[in-house]
């Protein structure tokens, strides 16, 4: 069972996570990964054809991702 696994655990037995746990815990979740992953990629392809389109447009797509994390229980 991983760090991640037992701190959700401990948290559904009613522990409260602090800041910096919940910072790490929302990294831990596939689709923010997935999302973190695509937009790396699309960031350095824009500034390779320096596309400030395709740089803003992937920042605004992991703050999506952030932002959906956040906003899940």
């Amino acid at each position: 069972m991983s760090w991640a696994d037992k701190k959700i655990m401990a948290y559904k037995n009613g522990t409260v996570a602090t800041f910096l746990e919940k910072r790490n815990l929302e990294h831990a979740n596939p689709l923010l990964f997935t999302l973190l992953v695509i937009g790396i990629i699309i960031i350095i392809w824009g500034l390779w054809v320096h596309s400030w389109t395709a740089i803003i447009s992937a920042a605004v797509l992991t703050f999506l991702g952030h932002i959906f994390v956040w906003t899940r229980k």
